[in-house]
């Protein structure tokens, strides 16, 4: 069964893109999936206001034992699911900080 329909959640208009610098204007929270990323995004960032706007999202969750969000392709059978669990998890806690 797909995540999509297991979960309720559709994602077929969602499409993903490059980080543009223009993003640090547009958004207050910017989440990073791993360290590379984190770093890419970092060396964009134009002063300290928009670096303190990036976080690694596993950073919200205090029970994981990684910085870098484990590639799902590499998890096994199970790999899409336990990756949709942990970020499922940081989501609920990002949303619930942000209410």
């Amino acid at each position: 069964m797909k995540l999509q329909k297991k979960y309720g959640v559709d994602i077929t208009n969602q499409r993903g893109r490059q980080f543009v610098v223009s993003d640090f204007d547009d958004f207050d929270y910017i989440y990073a999936m791993d360290s590379t990323n984190f770093n890419d995004i970092i060396s964009l960032s134009r002063n300290i206001n928009d670096a303190s706007k990036i976080k690694l999202i596993l950073d919200e969750l205090a029970d994981v034992d990684t910085a870098d969000v484990p590639d799902h392709y590499y998890g096994g059978s199970q790999g899409f699911e336990n990756v949709y669990r942990i970020l499922d998890s940081a989501c609920n806690i990002i949303a619930n900080k942000l209410k």
